[in-house]
């Protein structure tokens, strides 16, 4: 679920979450360094048969979502961003994995395999996702550090992989972390 205000502690400002919140409160950051128009965050990645239901869910559910995501001013392609605050796991790779392929079958194939639920609230903006198919889908490791085997060989070995999925990119943004804001 998308965060509010009130949901930030001061006492806090350690985490994943709160730098998430930075990101998307400060939309500049983001929307300059990749050329977005939208920005949110917490989309939803459960995956379902047919409708949303506990019994229904063929994989991820409950709390599952995507940290950060937009659409770029030209509104042909879709941007995802899985933040890693001092978290070097490579795990952070599947998870991205994980989402470039699913996001590319709902928002970019004209009869892609996953769709999306109605859902009755518009703060997460997953009504840009399905007014449309995109061109392209770009997923960003958005983090202050990586695996030091995650390196250019490793992100080259992913797009290569991708490539046969569709026009699917995937690069990294490292950002600074003072305890107060995020910069490039």
């Amino acid at each position: 679920m998308p965060l509010s205000n009130n949901e930030i502690s001061v006492n806090n400002k350690k985490n994943e979450s709160y730098i998430e919140t930075l990101f998307v409160r400060n939309t500049e950051l983001l929307a300059k360094k990749v050329d977005l128009a939208y920005i949110f965050n917490q989309l939803p990645v459960g995956l379902f048969k047919e409708t949303v239901k506990t019994n229904n869910a063929v994989f991820t559910g409950g709390k599952s979502a995507l940290d950060i995501w937009g659409i770029n001013n030209k509104k042909d392609t879709v941007n995802i961003f899985e933040l890693k605050y001092e978290n070097k796991k490579v795990g952070i790779i599947s998870e991205l994995l994980f989402y470039v392929t699913v996001l590319h079958e709902a928002c970019c194939k004209r009869n892609g395999m996953f769709g999306f639920s109605e859902t009755k609230s518009n703060d997460r903006g997953i009504h840009h996702l399905t007014s449309q198919k995109f061109e392209a889908l770009n997923g960003y490791f958005l983090t202050d550090s990586l695996h030091p085997l995650i390196d250019k060989n490793v992100i080259e070995l992913l797009n290569e992989g991708v490539s046969n999925l569709g026009n699917i990119e995937i690069g990294t943004l490292f950002y600074e972390y003072d305890g107060k804001e995020v910069r490039w």
